[in-house]
């Protein structure tokens, strides 16, 4: 079962959670079944062996780390 990370349409609830392949996710927040699939932090910063540019962004929101919009 794979984590995949969601923003609901409907409330804005930004969440992760395990999904079947023979499910469908749900907001936490209001329940609602309107989602957007994010970026997950692991598929950005996941090691490529691609040495750094040292232009890194925060996997989870797009802004330079430690000034990170999500948190």
């Amino acid at each position: 079962m794979p984590i995949h990370e969601y923003k609901c349409d409907h409330c804005g609830c930004q969440f992760e959670t395990l999904v079947r392949t023979d499910a469908e996710a749900q907001c936490p927040g209001c329940g609602g079944r309107a989602l957007r699939r994010q970026m997950s932090a692991f598929a950005v910063g996941g090691g490529s062996g691609v040495e750094s540019s040292g232009d890194e962004v925060c996997g989870r929101c797009g802004n330079a780390p430690g000034s990170c919009a999500v948190n």
